[in-house]
């Protein structure tokens, strides 16, 4: 009997999802608890426009904000990380293997391994070109900026030196 409400003018009973009745328009009343858990039932409510969206959906249908991981989705997510920051992968410049997270990006989004950009970069400074430490990646533009060369030296350095 929690799969419907009743009509309190024409009696009718509607389906628990109708919001008005359906033969006489006249709004459903307050649901009791019961209804509330079986009308949500497989549902997740946006904290943003609380609108009610399908369990599997990550983010609102209506307003895209993201909803809250459950604890599994939380340790997937976690699982799929450590497993990608382990995956190896080929320097472009150098051709050894090493792991995703041995890797070092700039804000260009190209990545080389950490040997390399110490190359790179000592190379440039040993050439009075300090200010002028160009992406690795042939063709692209981006210059070093000094929080990059210095994040990264320390990243690769202090990785060699554990």
């Amino acid at each position: 009997m929690l799969q419907v409400w009743g009509c309190g003018l024409c009696t009718f009973e509607n389906q628990l999802r109708d919001e008005t009745c359906v033969m006489c328009n006249n709004l459903r009343p307050k649901l009791s608890e019961e209804q509330e858990k079986v009308l949500h039932k497989g549902k997740w409510k946006c904290e943003r426009c609380t609108y009610l969206n399908p369990k599997h959906e990550k983010t609102c249908e209506v307003c895209k904000f993201k909803r809250p991981l459950t604890k599994e989705e939380e340790e997937e997510e976690r699982r799929s990380s450590e497993e990608e920051k382990n995956q190896k992968h080929r320097c472009p410049a150098c051709f050894q293997t090493t792991r995703q997270s041995d890797l070092r990006s700039l804000s260009c989004k190209h990545a080389f391994c950490g040997n390399c950009w110490v190359r790179q970069i000592v190379s440039s400074m040993q050439n009075h070109n300090a200010d002028k430490i160009r992406c690795m990646q042939p063709y692209c533009s981006h210059l070093l900026l000094k929080q990059e060369a210095t994040l990264t030296l320390t990243l690769t350095l202090t990785l060699t030196l554990t």
